[in-house]
């Protein structure tokens, strides 16, 4: 996730509630280029409208998961964020991508695997 002293955050959550097709739009796309099953989006959960709003989109869709992430500091580092999602630990000297797992920090957040 965005740390919150990150001046981004408001204009994340923006795109999320104005944008969303094209958040999910994106988040497909990187799918397709990476070869990926499957994608999970984690939006802290002191912005529930924004994720609802992405759960909406997605619908009954089982290729992309929106998932609620505790806030907390901090929690954006990609490591962090695969665990959290995932459940998956990447071992300390190891890459995400050697685990089938990537992540993307563009505007919003977007963490995805093959899960």
């Amino acid at each position: 996730m965005v740390p919150s002293a990150n001046p981004y955050i408001t204009a994340d959550h923006r795109l999320m509630l104005e944008q969303g097709e094209k958040v999910i739009g994106g988040v497909r796309f990187i799918m397709k280029a990476l070869q990926l099953d499957h994608a999970f989006i984690g939006i802290e959960d002191n912005k529930m409208n924004a994720v609802n709003h992405l759960k909406e989109l997605v619908g009954d869709a089982k290729d992309i998961t929106v998932r609620a992430l505790r806030t907390r500091y901090p929690q954006g580092a990609e490591k962090q964020l695969i665990q959290r999602l995932t459940g998956r630990e990447v071992p300390p000297a190891s890459c995400p991508l050697t685990w089938a797992a990537a992540c993307s920090t563009l505007p919003p957040p977007l963490p995805f695997t093959t899960l």
